[in-house]
């Protein structure tokens, strides 16, 4: 039988406001992208008045682009139930209840599914795949936090991917659907950037919150950043490590065209 961790072994921050955590430029970008939302939807609606069979054909070319995104999402996450352990009561324990417990302090409640994959590297990261999201836990990260010792740093990890959901989902919901307007804008894709990268660093600030301990937060980052030779590296490197990819001008061009922040950046 699977072993049962007793809750009060871990010890989650119940008072959590996630809108005093958010990072100081988030709903600014959110706001900022949401307004080229609102251009690119008058600009839109201009052309197709004037041009309708062009319009027309944009909207084909997005709906057929959209088909084989999501058919293709749908096949990787296939391919990952085939490659993967779903979490359960039973089976993860201590990942299901830290789960339970953030979707309950953070008030998130859209469905989600979390899958151990021993074919995923690196760090966790979320599948989106039409119907709902997946997070994909890589094994022998799970594996190097998941023991009593180190519980807490998988409290930061579950806490900060469970808050990024819910920080981008736990806003206006017009903002919501004209940020989505202009993500389909390529010129806008650098200020869509913008925005995301500044979750990532509230979704840190939320497993921080929940977990109040720094110590794991910075050690279950370092074991993304190493692996297994995470005991071989010091928090004095990273930082100086982090300081040379601040002043680095190519360092900079990269942040401006990614989505997500690099692990020494956050």
């Amino acid at each position: 039988m699977a072993r049962k961790i007793p809750p009060a072994k871990i010890l989650v921050n119940r008072s959590v406001d996630l809108n005093q955590l958010r990072y100081p430029r988030e709903l600014l970008f959110l706001k900022l992208h949401s307004f080229l939302g609102v251009l690119s939807l008058a600009g839109f609606i201009a052309v197709a008045l004037k041009f309708p069979r062009y319009a027309a054909g944009a909207v084909g070319l997005y709906l057929l682009c959209a088909f084989v995104l999501w058919s293709k999402a749908r096949i990787a996450r296939a391919k990952l139930c085939g490659h993967s352990i779903h979490d359960g009561e039973n089976s993860f324990p201590e990942m299901h209840y830290i789960r339970t417990l953030i979707t309950n302090i953070l008030g998130y409640t859209s469905p989600i599914d979390i899958r151990v994959s021993s074919i995923q590297l690196g760090e966790p990261r979320w599948l989106m795949h039409g119907r709902g999201v997946t997070l994909i836990m890589p094994e022998a990260l799970l594996a190097a936090t998941i023991t009593r010792a180190e519980i807490g740093q998988l409290l930061w990890l579950l806490g900060r991917m469970i808050g990024l959901q819910a920080t981008r989902k736990k806003v206006f919901v017009l903002l919501r659907w004209l940020s989505f307007i202009a993500r389909l804008n390529p010129l806008c894709w650098s200020f869509d950037n913008l925005y995301r990268r500044s979750t990532h660093f509230t979704a840190d600030r939320i497993g921080l919150a929940l977990g109040l301990s720094l110590i794991d937060a910075a050690e279950a980052m370092n074991k993304m950043l190493a692996g297994d030779l995470h005991a071989r590296t010091n928090f004095a490197h990273l930082l100086e490590e982090a300081e040379t990819q601040r002043r680095g001008v190519f360092a900079f061009m990269h942040e401006l065209l990614a989505a997500k922040p690099t692990l020494l950046r956050r």
